[in-house]
């Protein structure tokens, strides 16, 4: 198990390393996945997900944590995640919006789940016996979704990066701004936990529950915004969205200033007690 002897910043480094490779993959699983390639990615990224949670127990060092469980499940996530949600609207004609957005709200439902599970374990079982429940508990998910899912159609015979693609100037665009939504929309989970704490002056035991409310609010949103796209132009959704984001993200600045007591109020109340 790591010791945590590191900084704050050593520390986010893991997080921000395995939200990176989550997403920036896919440029390279997506058009693997439209070759053909669905089935020789999603197994050996199942397996490597699987192997990853399993050995974490086993790190000792910054290093071999980092390569552990952000480098490999990062790299083996990023495989898993892009091909299996493209794949979605393949087989709808109508709610084709809709269905990716249910598919993507499982990992909303997992968000909830999993903390709550881990937690649990920790306290019964300790650290290396939770990450292997946990590592278990993600073969059985990945073993049913690998047989269950099933490509749709013949391969695509695009090349692997298509850069005429970059010469169409809302393409890129979108491309960019997408870019920057993301950039941004992981930050939240990886303040969610330290802020209360250090800012807010929160116990242990209520900085464990941020992320998990945050990820069920989430399985909400990732449903109910395609549906609003029936009647609204989904481009006006997105911007909605974003601007509400960042108005709520600057809003914990305010917090700070609400909730934080005066620490000779605080020694004195203790002095009472």
């Amino acid at each position: 198990m790591l010791q945590t002897t590191y900084s704050s910043n050593s520390i986010s480094w893991i997080g921000t390393v395995q939200g990176l490779l989550l997403l920036i993959v896919g440029v390279l699983s997506g058009p693997l996945f439209d070759k053909g390639y669905f089935r020789c990615i999603l197994v050996p990224a199942g397996i490597g997900v699987v192997f990853s949670l399993m050995v974490l127990n086993l790190a000792r060092t910054y290093c071999q944590s980092m390569l552990s469980q952000r480098v490999l499940l990062g790299l083996c996530l990023g495989f898993l995640y892009v091909p299996s949600v493209a794949l979605i609207p393949l087989y709808f004609k109508s709610w084709r919006g809709v269905a990716p957005g249910v598919a993507t709200a499982g990992g909303s439902f997992g968000g909830v789940i999993y903390p709550l599970l881990f937690r649990y374990l920790l306290i019964s079982v300790g650290f290396g016996w939770a990450y292997r429940i946990i590592g278990f508990v993600g073969l059985v998910t990945t073993v049913i979704a690998t047989h269950w899912i099933r490509p749709m159609g013949p391969p695509s015979t695009r090349q692997l990066i298509d850069l005429a693609a970059y010469s169409d100037a809302p393409y890129v665009a979108f491309t960019v701004a997408g870019f920057l939504v993301f950039a941004g929309a992981l930050l939240p989970f990886m303040v969610v936990k330290t802020y209360p704490s250090t800012t807010l002056f929160q116990s242990a035991e209520d900085i464990s529950y941020p992320r998990t409310i945050l990820n069920a609010v989430q399985f909400f949103g990732r449903i109910l915004s395609p549906l609003i796209t029936d009647w609204i132009s989904p481009e006006i959704v997105l911007f909605g969205a974003e601007i509400t984001a960042s108005v709520v993200a600057f809003s914990w600045i305010a917090t700070n200033a609400l909730t934080r007591p005066p620490a000779v109020k605080n020694e004195t109340i203790f002095l009472v007690r």
